[in-house]
């Protein structure tokens, strides 16, 4: 309407007493059409529904601050529940993270099956802005809650969110506890009946986690049987999560031809979803394998496009992190800083399309090759390296793998030599270009 129109309207509505009556109606009708999303969403029904409530965020909006200012707290947490998964994908998160915070505080007597979506919620937008120790908060308390009320599903969901936590904080073997315990009960409520689709979730996290650690096999293994899942319920953003989490497992093989072919599969898929933050991240995988095929400036362009302006507060997720700044250190050091800043910052202007037109080249590329020299270090020597990819420092090297400085030193020279390089930077250079890791 025209504003002039619109602002008529309310003075009617409000001199005809029945605003609260038609306020609400609109707010149920709000409810109504987000749990609606939220629920075909996660059957795998994705873009549709995000697209609706794109267009439907000013009615969304005005819902969500008249049901807050009436104190209707309940309401409130229902509609802020099922619409966090969109504000996840698009980021960013200030304000709905604010809002989800203020209606739990309010609501903090609200029946679990009222308040425990939005709780999670919150703590997703906490982690996801790296307040680890908030989300653990959130996930905690609805864990415990949903232990206690015996909720198969949400106690589920709620291990699955705390191995995030232990993703966060760096210790797998936790992450893999918690995420062991999720699947069970994620089989559990399937076989009665419950959201399927859900451990195809939990085994993706497992994935993630087991990629971390460096077992390859088994991640391969994991992501696979979510991804056939995944495919068997059309669950198309689920889909492509998984092509994104092999196509990294293929690169760290040096399978360039299988690791393209899945990141791309799964970057058009994200991208089509609207999903932001896969989208980036499946980007950071083709940007991982330019770098390992010799190809520093196009990863460097990729790589300022994940790190592009309207994809800011959308980092790459933690288990994946470690190979993006270990080819991020190989390419600034194959390029030098002058030529790298400049690539990064071509990237940065790219939109999304672009970006992904750029990735579809680079896997069309006549000339790629699957290519992983057999390594001349001993595993010690191969953790060692790692962390000098990272640039740590002897000190920090020993630190983390329990070493004396003495016996770091003496492995960084025996590194040095066997690559036939002079300086830890070329090692590291070498490390990423020959996909030694």
């Amino acid at each position: 309407m025209l504003e002039t129109v619109r602002e008529f309207g309310l003075e009617q509505l409000a001199a005809s007493g029945e605003e609260r009556t038609v306020r609400l109606a609109h707010a149920d009708y709000a409810i109504a059409l987000a749990e609606r999303a939220d629920r075909d969403a996660t059957s795998g029904v994705f873009r549709p529904w995000f697209n609706r409530l794109a267009a439907e965020q000013g009615n969304l909006r005005t819902a969500l601050a008249w049901l807050e200012h009436a104190g209707e707290v309940e309401r409130t947490l229902q509609l802020a529940g099922a619409l966090w998964p969109l504000w996840y994908a698009q980021g960013p998160y200030h304000e709905e993270r604010a809002l989800l915070e203020r209606v739990l505080t309010a609501g903090s007597d609200a029946p679990f099956h009222v308040r425990g979506r939005a709780q999670w919620g919150a703590g997703i937008l906490a982690l996801t802005q790296g307040d680890v120790d908030e989300a653990h908060r959130h996930f905690a308390a609805a864990t415990a809650q949903a232990r206690t009320l015996g909720y198969t599903l949400a106690l589920s969901g709620g291990l699955l969110s705390l191995g995030w936590i232990a993703i966060h904080r760096g210790d797998f073997e936790c992450a893999l506890e918690h995420q062991r315990e999720s699947l069970a009960l994620a089989h559990e409520s399937a076989g009665r009946g419950g959201a399927v689709g859900f451990v195809a979730q939990v085994l993706g996290d497992l994935g993630s986690s087991a990629f971390a650690q460096g077992h390859l096999d088994q991640a391969e293994a994991v992501f696979q049987e979510a991804l056939d899942r995944r495919r068997l319920t059309n669950q198309s953003w689920g889909v492509a999560l998984s092509h994104v989490g092999l196509g990294f497992v293929f690169a760290s093989r040096g399978a360039h031809q299988q690791a393209l072919a899945s990141l791309t599969e799964g970057l058009v898929q994200a991208n089509d979803n609207g999903d932001r933050r896969l989208t980036a991240l499946a980007l950071a995988g083709v940007a991982i394998v330019a770098v390992a095929w010799g190809k520093p400036r196009t990863a460097a362009r990729l790589f300022g496009a994940v790190d592009r302006p309207e994809a800011s507060g959308l980092p790459i997720e933690p288990a994946y992190r470690s190979a993006k700044d270990r080819a991020i250190a190989a390419c600034r050091t194959a390029m030098g800083e002058r030529a790298f800043a400049a690539a990064w910052a071509e990237g940065r202007s790219l939109g999304p399309d672009a970006a992904i037109a750029e990735a579809a080249a680079l896997a069309a590329s006549p000339d790629l090759a699957d290519v992983r020299p057999p390594s001349k270090l001993s595993p010690r020597e191969v953790d060692v390296l790692r962390l000098i990819v990272e640039g740590r420092t002897d000190r920090e090297i020993g630190e983390a793998l329990f070493i004396s400085r003495r016996t770091v030193m003496t492995h960084v020279s025996n590194i040095l030599a066997k690559l036939g390089v002079d300086s830890r930077t070329a090692a590291a250079a070498h490390a990423v270009r020959d996909n030694l890791l």
